[in-house]
């Protein structure tokens, strides 16, 4: 079918827009996904600061209350003055306990005590020792929790707005031997908490009140001279405190309508929540906390955080960086892929009257064209597929009567695979890291065995450079342990690589592993190699990252092997480090944790078994795969052990081969045309619940595994195909007998 320009323009565009949303809303997502957790942190900071400020409040109160309060001078007056005869007799009594009380009072102060008041039992105050001249009046009104505390004669503490200010109030009934004369009331001010906050996040921190608790005052009081209109909300007022942390200006943070109007949407909902913003060349999360009265549960008044985030800087910049250079990237790739059809379509209106011959090439250079535009379009095709076909060819090659020279040829070309496939595998294992599927395993395993095995292969390739690899073991480092064998094989395997890549011919590589305390040992590789400078160590653990350049040149490697090492040493609760000097070699040193056990129980060894129909009973077999090469390399594989091997190029296909005849054992392939592996397993397994079926999948990641399940796949074979694997699967489903 021939298109048009026009219509080659609508579907290079369609394909640009559809690649370059998926990119959008994937980054969107993620990045929507972390400012939720950032913002949520923030709000959890912001109440546990609260939680331990007013904890310690209360520990230092009850203290107080114990101390002082109800000491034996202190209630003696506070009922003396209580039964005085005059007026004269109670103002004597209130001096002395004034002067009693305020050496300790000054002293408090410098803790962020701002109140110390003394109540009667009608609520007529009695002496309030930061401000002596006033006494008297009647609280009844204004203050409900000494109404509360006086009625209850229970301690009482939370916040309260006052007739001027609001504070972090604490009560505490007084007895006088066993008579109840009143209450005395320890405050702590704002600004004590606003320092307090402070010092424990390192954060500007304010608190904003309810306009309207100011309307239940019942008489004229002075607010206005302590407090001013909250920049956050028009319904609330901020009071006037010094801020310790002047690189923080609100003002100018909250200058955007927006984001107030944010604000003014969540703060009636009296909930905590955070919003962020940017302001100048940085960014910050604001925080609010409700905080309830004293008295009932409703917000009165709000704490509020201003954070300054280089993570969220950092987080939205890298976004935004990620979608334009995805953009771009895109478009300059679609824009060429659109000139270069156009230009063939200009090319064939010239020679549109040339000879038929031409006229089959101009349709061969479409063809091509379309083919190219297909591979772009389905860039993310799986990788391990092919991988499996050159493996497998390769194996099959190796079979066959090949001379010296041929031997070697194909020897380099598995080499080259199985390094292709490790570079595969360890951007698998970093995806699962950063995704947070890798689990740590914790069974039983024999130490001192597992780096015998991992070293057996090591120092093959060690002694080709006359390369010495020496192991020692502290004497409290035992056999036996408890932990993931695999993944400490794979860390030790990849800084063990790396020393001998970098090591020269002739050097040393000394491994040690000692016990630094309990649960806990140290491995340490030291070789004598190249050595790293200050500033190349600075860029080891970083992915895709070496030394430098010319490093990356003579040596090779995609850096990513450093990278997954140190996350699965954080991931075993431990953490790795280098000590190196230029031209002196290099010491990786990395901890982890490790229970020494007595011993494990052990496995017995099986012996290896080459593929024959001596120990294979299945006589026919049906494999489902609609890819030629690698229905080639499983038959190949297959047939010296099986009699009968069937192929069918899809499910629908395979559903109806199985209607037919009876089968020992199904390969059942996933992807394919027509009717996919899933769905022809399910129909399968209506007819016939017992024939054991496996799943082939490129897929090597252990969702996809699990997926396996929910139709009936009894087990998997990960391409490209392991041999030992593929001869467990068929000892394990189908009779066999073994010499």
């Amino acid at each position: 079918m021939r298109y048009s320009l026009g219509m080659i323009k609508l579907i290079i565009t369609t394909l640009f827009l559809s690649l370059y949303f998926t990119i959008y809303f994937t980054t969107t997502k993620d990045k929507n996904s972390r400012l939720e957790l950032l913002l949520n942190q923030e709000v959890i900071n912001l109440a546990h600061g609260y939680r331990v400020t007013t904890d310690r409040y209360s520990v230092i109160s009850q203290i107080i209350n114990q101390e002082l309060f109800n000491n034996s001078r202190v209630p003696e007056l506070f009922f003396r003055a209580k039964h005085a005869k005059d007026e004269d007799e109670r103002d004597r009594l209130r001096d002395m306990l004034y002067f009693e009380l305020l050496p300790h009072f000054y002293t408090l102060r410098e803790i962020g005590v701002n109140i110390i008041h003394f109540i009667f039992e009608d609520n007529t105050s009695f002496l309030r020792v930061h401000k002596k001249e006033i006494y008297g009046d009647d609280l009844s009104l204004i203050r409900h929790s000494v109404v509360h505390a006086n009625k209850t004669k229970e301690p009482l503490s939370g916040f309260e707005q006052g007739k001027g200010t609001h504070a972090f109030r604490n009560l505490f009934p007084l007895y006088y031997k066993d008579t109840f004369i009143g209450s005395a009331e320890l405050s702590f001010s704002s600004q004590s908490m606003q320092d307090a906050m402070f010092e424990l996040h390192d954060t500007y921190t304010n608190f904003i009140v309810k306009k309207a608790l100011f309307n239940l005052v019942e008489y004229e009081n002075d607010f206005n001279l302590n407090y001013t209109q909250s920049i956050e909300h028009d319904e609330f007022l901020f009071l006037n405190t010094r801020s310790s942390k002047e690189s923080i200006y609100p003002k100018q943070i909250l200058s955007k309508q927006k984001l107030k109007e944010q604000i003014a949407k969540n703060i009636t909902h009296n909930n905590s929540f955070s919003l962020h913003t940017n302001y100048l060349n940085d960014s910050y999360i604001i925080s609010f906390l409700p905080i309830k009265s004293i008295l009932g549960q409703e917000a009165v008044a709000y704490i509020v955080s201003y954070t300054k985030s280089e993570y969220l800087h950092n987080m939205i910049y890298q976004y935004y960086i990620i979608n334009i250079s995805a953009f771009i990237g895109l478009l300059a790739l679609f824009g060429v892929i659109y000139l270069n059809v156009k230009q063939r379509l200009s090319l064939e209106q010239i020679v549109k009257n040339r000879t038929k011959e031409l006229e089959k090439e101009k349709t061969v250079a479409q063809n091509a064209t379309k083919a190219k535009s297909q591979f772009l379009a389905n860039m993310s095709h799986e990788i391990r597929t092919p991988m499996n076909g050159l493996i497998g060819i390769g194996h099959l090659l190796s079979k066959t009567d090949l001379d010296e020279k041929q031997k070697n040829y194909l020897q380099k070309i598995d080499d080259c695979a199985k390094s292709l496939l490790d570079i595969i595998d360890d951007v698998l294992d970093f995806s699962k890291i950063e995704a947070g599927k890798m689990k740590i395993e914790k069974i039983g395993f024999n130490l001192k065995e597992t780096i015998e095995q991992l070293l057996s292969p090591l120092e093959v390739i060690a002694e080709q450079k006359n390369i010495k690899i020496i192991t020692t073991y502290a004497k409290s480092v035992g056999s036996f342990f408890i932990g993931d064998s695999l993944r400490t094989s794979q860390v030790l395997s990849n800084i063990i690589g790396n020393a001998i890549k970098f090591t020269g011919n002739g050097g040393n590589i000394n491994i040690y592993i000692s016990k630094v305390k309990e649960s806990r040992y140290r491995f340490q590789i030291q070789d004598s190699g190249i050595g790293l400078s200050q500033d190349e160590q600075k860029k080891l653990f970083h992915i895709f990252s070496q030394a430098d350049e010319s490093t990356t040149r003579k040596y090779g490697g995609t850096g990513l092997g450093l990278v997954i090492s140190k996350q699965i040493v954080e991931l075993m609760n431990g953490k790795i480090w280098l000590e190196s000097k230029e031209g002196e070699g290099s010491c990786f040193i990395f901890e982890i944790e490790l229970k020494e056990t007595d011993s494990i129980e052990t496995k017995k060894e099986s012996r290896k078994i080459e593929f024959s129909r001596e120990f294979i009973s299945a006589k026919k077999i049906l494999i489902v795969e609609d890819n030629v090469t690698n229905q080639l390399v499983l038959s190949g594989l297959l047939e010296d052990c099986i009699d009968d091997i069937e192929i069918a190029k899809n499910g629908k296909e395979a559903v109806n081969m199985f209607e037919k005849g009876k089968y020992d054992l199904i390969f059942m392939d996933l992807q394919m045309p027509v009717m996919d592996g899933y769905k022809a397993t399910r129909i399968i397994r209506e007819i016939d619940a017992q024939v054991p079926i496996i799943a082939l999948t490129a897929n090597a990641m252990s969702e996809e595994m699990q997926r396996t399940k929910a139709p009936g796949m009894d087990g998997h074979l990960i391409k490209p195909i392991d041999l030992e694997k593929l001869f467990d699967l068929l000892v394990k489903y189908i009779n066999s007998n073994t010499k």
